[in-house]
């Protein structure tokens, strides 16, 4: 069974990584901040501490794998809903590539990001339960 745990935790981080760095190409024309290479780093990173705080739950303290975890997800989560947004810039891409409209995917990446960070604010105060009432 652990085996079987560790093998989709990596598969899980493997697609991360992937979504991380289609992400931040698409994020990078939109930010002029993410233009130098160094910057693909931290969205290399989060997919692995994702890893790390799910696959070394037993060497690892407790608090170390809880912060690991939490932010990993967090971040897994925003690398989906970017993902899954990316449709939207792709067709923006296209109609800027088509109507000489350069501008039209770097707004597109831009409110991209924001669209996916709102969602997960509220993704986390849904889970947290303070977004409902009783």
């Amino acid at each position: 069974m652990e085996v079987s745990i560790n093998m989709f935790f990596l598969i899980v981080t493997a697609l991360g990584l992937v979504g991380s760095t289609f992400s931040w190409g698409m994020y990078r024309t939109g930010f002029s901040l993410l233009h130098s290479a160094w910057t693909l780093l931290p969205f290399l990173l989060m997919p692995l501490i994702f890893a790390i705080g799910n696959i070394f739950t037993e060497s690892l303290p407790v608090t170390l794998i809880r912060y690991f975890s939490w932010s990993g997800g967090v971040w897994m989560g925003f690398i989906f809903y970017s993902v899954l947004l990316s449709i939207f810039y792709g067709v923006c891409w296209l109609l800027g590539r088509f109507s000489q409209s350069p501008n039209l995917a770097p707004n597109a990446a831009i409110t991209i990001f924001f669209i996916a960070l709102r969602t997960c604010i509220l993704e986390l105060f849904g889970a947290a339960g303070m977004g409902k009432s009783s």
